[in-house]
């Protein structure tokens, strides 16, 4: 919960009902929110269609719609930028494009580099041989390697 229970509350105080989407990979560390909220809308596909297919059967079986979107942390970002887009909800939220591009080190440090902004060296690698290359051509210990996508330590291993 961390805290996320007050948060929700005062959303529903300030703004009104609440609908809260979830993956089912996410409904039993999301259960605590389920009495708080007006809708539960549960979805069992991982894709963004699967998020959207799930929130048209909600609009169209209650005849409510939706007037905003939020996510707790980075995770549902992508999502909610998908759901917002002027072909579905028609919301204001940053495009999809734009959330992918940020969300990944790589395209976002690239975009930094072609608009002239300071951005660390990187190197964009998929493969074992990539890597070696890298290291004998262009890097020098120590060094840190990231995965391109994720937040935190997620993906990292040493």
């Amino acid at each position: 919960r961390s805290g996320r229970e007050a948060v929700l509350s005062r959303i529903i105080h300030e703004v009104g009902p609440v609908a809260m989407l979830v993956p089912e990979r996410f409904l039993e560390a999301s259960a605590w929110a389920k009495h708080l909220v007006t809708a539960w809308i549960d979805f069992k596909g991982p894709g963004l269609e699967d998020a959207w297919r799930a929130v048209s059967q909600w609009m169209a079986s209650s005849g409510r719609s939706i007037s905003g979107c939020t996510t707790w942390d980075e995770w549902g970002i992508e999502m909610c930028a998908y759901l917002c887009a002027p072909e579905r909800l028609h919301l204001p939220y940053t495009p999809l494009s734009t959330v992918c591009q940020v969300r990944n080190k790589f395209h976002f440090r690239e975009a930094c580099r072609q608009a002239a902004l300071p951005s660390c060296r990187c190197a964009n690698v998929h493969r074992k041989d990539e890597l070696l290359v890298a290291l004998e051509k262009e890097w020098k210990y120590p060094l840190i390697l990231k995965p391109a996508q994720g937040t935190g330590s997620y993906y990292c291993r040493k």
